[in-house]
């Protein structure tokens, strides 16, 4: 007896390993994605304008990165007791202005230079809503708690979605002809929206990336969003909030995500790093006994055996933290 439609890992015609470069774009699923990849020792950069859910942004960053510029000043605003950026999530916000300038335009240079080299652009797309500020008639990414009657909330079309990312993704190709685009819409649910203006926003994110695929040999769409509504099926697979899918449901995309993008030996790669991590991660009650200091000294080792095998591996951090013991 079956009870739940399981989803099976799709093909794609490209695969990822240690020694790719990877940007992470979107939602905060994106951030999930990034930072499973980071702990793999995946070389992997993320949002280099913090967390973003509308494809319009999302193409306006990218437009950015592909031909980056500074920021001033006069583009930032203050509001409650902090200076933020339209263009930036709040994590960019700070009461120093030049701290947020500086900030900006670092992370924008190093997230054009990624984007320059990327194997692989994973863009997760996370509501088919938009704001724009009534004042300027501007997009803006985050409104920052900026009273709602200042801004025009208002739902894309499918064209709308397809137009501004084709353009963009038309335009990375010049600048880096053999990246390849994976596209994922976020399960996270906007129940802010409602949830059938949720679904329905859901619904034309899924259409728009289908014809992306289709319409850009580059583009390809990882399904992470049907894993979760209608493969796991279940409020079990997130969190307190309803809204976000939480630890198992996410070992459970990166499971896919592991069977669909990377080959046996990479999945292997994987696995050595997870069981040397796993030793990083013990807590002794006894740290300065003889039989402590041994296995600190063997994980050591074996990290050191690591990236001598596979030099792209970067441990530093972890031997220093060893170190420290």
């Amino acid at each position: 007896m079956r009870f739940r439609t399981e989803l099976a890992a799709p093909s794609f015609p490209f695969s990822i390993n240690h020694q790719h470069t990877l940007l992470c774009l979107g939602s905060c699923f994106a951030e999930n994605m990034a930072l499973r990849l980071a702990e793999n020792k995946f070389k992997v950069a993320l949002n280099p304008f913090g967390i973003v859910y509308s494809p319009l942004s999302i193409a306006q960053q990218v437009n950015t990165l592909i031909n980056p510029r500074d920021y001033a000043l006069s583009e930032l605003f203050f509001e409650n007791g902090l200076w933020h950026s339209f263009d930036h999530h709040s994590a960019f916000s700070n009461p120093e202005p030049d701290w947020v300038i500086n900030n900006i335009n670092k992370a924008i240079q190093q997230g054009a230079d990624v984007l320059r080299q990327a194997n692989v652009v994973i863009i997760t797309l996370g509501t088919a809503f938009a704001f724009e500020e009534i004042a300027s008639s501007r997009l803006v990414a985050n409104c920052h708690k900026v009273p709602a009657a200042k801004f025009n909330r208002r739902s894309l079309s499918i064209e709308e979605i397809v137009i501004a990312l084709s353009e963009v993704f038309q335009q990375l190709k010049k600048i880096n002809p053999f990246a390849h685009i994976l596209l994922t819409v976020s399960p996270v649910k906007h129940l802010r929206d409602g949830l059938v203006e949720n679904q329905r926003s859901k619904a034309r994110l899924v259409l728009a990336a289908e014809l992306l695929c289709q319409e850009n040999s580059q583009v390809d769409y990882f399904s992470a969003y049907e894993y979760v509504i209608d493969d796991l099926r279940d409020y079990r697979f997130f969190e307190a909030d309803l809204a976000h899918p939480n630890k198992l449901a996410i070992d459970y995309i990166w499971e896919k995500f592991e069977a669909a993008l990377f080959e046996d030996s990479t999945r292997h790669l994987n696995k050595r790093i997870q069981t040397l991590l796993n030793g990083l991660g013990h807590r002794p009650f006894h740290p300065t006994t003889s039989n402590y200091q041994r296995f600190v000294q063997q994980l050591t080792a074996e990290l050191d055996a690591l990236e001598q095998e596979f030099p792209f591996l970067d441990f530093s951090a972890e031997k220093a933290s060893l170190r420290s013991k």
